[in-house]
């Protein structure tokens, strides 16, 4: 059921469901700190890969790491630095106002 779940906020993100994300988080909220099993992605890498904002900013009110670290082909990054390698300059603001590590 966890991977079902998980796959569920992911879709919710992708189509910046932002109604179904809020109720998937309300009844579980550690599903914004999950790690997929492909790149160990949270759910916060995947709104700062695809721009966004708003899911971002549930996911972190719901608790999720800020800096979580996610091992994508041979590099580490964290939501902040696939924001901003992808130009999501809207995340990145919120990302660093919520307290992201910078280095």
């Amino acid at each position: 059921m966890n991977e079902e779940a998980r796959e569920f906020v992911v879709q919710a993100i992708a189509y910046d469901n932002t109604e179904l994300l809020e109720e998937l988080l309300a009844e579980r909220p550690s599903l914004a700190n999950d790690h997929d099993g492909r790149e160990c992605r949270t759910p916060l890498h995947h709104a700062a890969a695809g721009g966004h904002t708003k899911c971002a900013e549930i996911l972190l009110r719901s608790g999720a790491d800020v800096d979580a670290v996610a091992g994508l082909q041979d590099t580490v990054k964290t939501p902040l630095g696939l924001a901003s390698s992808l130009g999501h300059c809207g995340v990145v603001e919120l990302l660093v106002t919520s307290g992201s590590d910078l280095f």
